[in-house]
């Protein structure tokens, strides 16, 4: 459950810095958070130890919206420093994204995948991305993509973000290893949302848990 907002005249006896705004804690003992998003309010990144009551997902998602607003991406200003960045949440972002990955592969897959990741690349126009992708031998017969994760910064983008093969686009504001935990979800999502579109490119024949006997698996643990 959230705080409550802090009333007017509460009585404050201690702040923490959080993602968003300042967490207080009242007389009473009860935790109440107040919301700060004044132009020129830089929202400080959290130290690991420190409690923050919204959402990961959101606290991204406000960090997105502000650098929009401000032009920045975690601070920095200039593109070289923004792609440093970038490059440490890629670091960061990698075991997540395996994760969220080995996971279809063991259940949906029946450990018949195979996981390929590229590392940070930079294309030909400038932009930088990093994909992992979990193919699987139905799905290359079927002639559709694998199931994709693809973090990436356009050299156009004020900041970077994360999409599929066939959904897009997700905030990526990744500078700690709790906010790359906090992908998770997120990356759990994007990937299946490709596999119930690549169904309907295919069909659910492309499914290994559904078409084969229980127990049949073709290799195990995820190659690559």
């Amino acid at each position: 459950m959230l705080p409550m907002p802090c009333p007017a005249n509460s009585s404050v006896t201690s702040i923490v810095d959080v993602d968003i705004g300042v967490i207080h804690r009242g007389d009473s003992g009860a935790e109440c958070v107040r919301l700060s998003f004044r132009r020129g309010f830089t929202l400080p990144y959290m130290e690991e130890t420190a409690p923050n009551p919204i959402p990961g997902h959101l606290t991204s998602l406000i960090h997105h919206f502000i650098d929009l607003r401000d032009g920045t991406h975690g601070g920095a200003v200039i593109r070289t420093d923004k792609e440093a960045h970038f490059a440490h949440a890629v670091e960061l972002l990698a075991p997540i994204a395996r994760q969220a990955l080995a996971e279809m592969n063991t259940y949906l897959l029946l450990d018949s995948g195979t996981l390929d990741e590229t590392g940070l690349t930079r294309s030909e126009d400038g932009s930088l991305a990093a994909i992992w992708q979990l193919s699987w031998p139905e799905q290359a017969a079927a002639g559709v993509s694998p199931i994709t994760l693809i973090a990436y910064y356009g050299i156009g983008f004020h900041h970077p973000h994360l999409r599929g093969a066939t959904v897009r686009d997700w905030p990526l504001n990744v500078f700690s290893d709790t906010d790359a935990h906090d992908q998770l979800p997120i990356l759990r999502a994007i990937a299946t949302a490709d596999l119930h579109n690549l169904v309907f490119q295919a069909d659910y024949h492309i499914v290994p848990a559904v078409t084969r006997p229980p127990g049949i698996r073709l290799r195990s643990p995820i190659q690559r």
